[in-house]
């Protein structure tokens, strides 16, 4: 209610003419000034007139690099008014903020990269700023003495691979070359950047066979043993990416690939670990690689990794489980007495996030008939007893779920579902949690059809 009052015509023209004062610090806060009108649409309009514009072209050249950066700021806040792109980004504008990506100093560089990422948010104007003329200045700034202009300008090519349009712009020889050489980069920041363009050039199918080759595999093995543990990760993760890809996989040199892999299971580090287990999920998609990954040193390792001491690193073990019945060949290996009666013990875990997971991997065998009768024992009836009084309602209803799952299978329903079972199910539908209540009413009347029992739930019929 107090825009009128200070933003007059006259006080916006005094205000936009202080981006032009001699001392910089005074254009730093009228830029500010400018940046706050951004936010209000009734008052950014009168701000960015034709005379403001030309300023902030030219300061874009100004000999202070915060004056530089504060201009690229005001840029990129106006990208978000798509009804000012016709006054602001003209021709002259475009070609400045080009000019800054070469700027002497290495912030301004930066800036200027952001400056081109945050434009890709914005189909109307990618297509003006993220030009052919721009390419030979990112393959430069690629190889940039400063290590953080080279992870922005890897960043900014990240950030175009979501753009089909741009595809022909970047996966250039020089430009892919770049990216090859920054694998082997002093900086493990670098490295790191350069593994997560590949990454993203796997999610698409256009450009990865250009830029994913098979030169580049002995660099990635090599990174898997980098000093970095970062960098180990997002080397397993191009794996991982790789692998979703049936005309890269055959590329990897496996025995050498599934000997890191196997002691990247004993890092000390949990991510790591992680990685490694989530390789090994991606990798049971192929039969010949499975059936080399599998070995009973794996088996075993899978089991210690199921107490792991990080919680993660056990839901990923588990993860892994459940992925291995899909693959008949795995699940005969994985399945040992051993990796059974630790999946039973998860059941009794004090975390209920382990509980949780246990229980799906008992859902998830019931898919396998040949695995379900190894893992749905006798034994476990008093733990599932014990599960539906749990205290943690997500774990109470999980637990339904899963006996309303069991009676489905004739051949293991009947030693699982007892008499008492059926009285806990029926006391539950009083459970102070409204969707425990509804998933006991439901099982309840699946088991009492399934006997063949005349009494229902009222509560799941209402």
């Amino acid at each position: 209610d107090l825009y009128g009052l200070p933003f007059t015509p006259g006080m916006i023209s005094a205000t936009c003419s202080k981006l032009r004062a001699e001392d910089w610090r005074v254009q730093i806060q009228a830029f500010q000034t400018i940046h706050a009108s951004m936010a209000h649409n009734d008052l950014h309009s009168l701000v960015f007139f034709p005379q403001t514009i030309s300023t902030i072209q030219g300061l874009l050249a100004d000999a202070y690099d915060n004056v530089q950066c504060n201009a690229l700021n005001i840029l990129v806040a106006a990208m978000n008014h798509s009804n000012l792109y016709g006054l602001i980004f003209t021709p002259g504008i475009i070609s400045a903020i080009h000019n800054t990506l070469r700027a002497a100093h290495w912030t301004v560089q930066i800036r200027a990269l952001k400056t081109l990422a945050a434009s890709l948010d914005h189909n109307n104007l990618h297509a003006l700023i993220f030009n052919s003329d721009i390419i030979p200045t990112i393959q430069e700034l690629l190889a940039d003495e400063d290590e953080d202009v080279q992870c922005e300008a890897l960043a900014t090519l990240v950030a175009s691979m979501d753009h089909s349009n741009l595809y022909d712009l970047i996966s250039i020889p020089d430009i892919i070359s770049a990216i090859h050489n920054q694998l082997r980069a002093e900086y493990w920041s670098v490295r790191i950047l350069a593994l997560k363009t590949l990454v993203a050039s796997l999610h698409h199918s256009n450009p990865h066979a250009l830029i994913f080759t098979p030169d580049m595999i002995p660099t990635i093995q090599e990174l898997l043993v980098d000093e970095d543990e970062d960098v180990q990760c997002e080397a397993l993760a191009i794996l991982v990416a790789s692998l979703h890809h049936s005309d890269l996989y055959n590329i990897i040199p496996m025995p050498g690939t599934i000997s890191s892999i196997h002691s990247k299971l004993r890092d000390k580090n949990s991510r790591i670990r992680i990685w490694a287990l989530q390789t090994i999920i991606a990798s049971m998609a192929y039969n010949h690689l499975h059936t080399l990954i599998f070995k009973p040193e794996t088996i075993f390792i899978i089991q210690e990794l199921l107490a792991d001491a990080n919680e993660n690193v056990q839901y990923k073990a588990v993860d892994t489980l459940v992925a291995s019945m899909d693959h008949s060949a795995p699940y005969k290996l994985m399945f040992t007495p051993g990796i059974i009666s630790t999946i039973h013990s998860k059941l009794r875990d004090k975390d209920w996030h382990v509980q949780l997971r246990g229980l799906k991997t008992l859902v998830a065998s019931l898919e396998n008939n040949d695995l379900h009768t190894l893992i749905f024992n006798p034994d476990m009836v008093s733990t599932i007893q014990g599960l539906l009084a749990d205290k943690h309602e997500d774990v109470r209803c999980q637990s339904l779920k899963t006996l309303e799952a069991v009676i489905h299978h004739d051949d293991i329903c009947g030693h699982i579902i007892n008499d008492i079972l059926i009285s806990d199910i029926q006391a539950m539908q009083n459970d102070p949690y409204k969707n425990v209540r509804l998933q006991a009413a439901k099982t309840f009347n699946l088991v009492s059809g399934y006997l063949g029992l005349s009494f229902h739930s009222s509560l799941f019929h209402t």
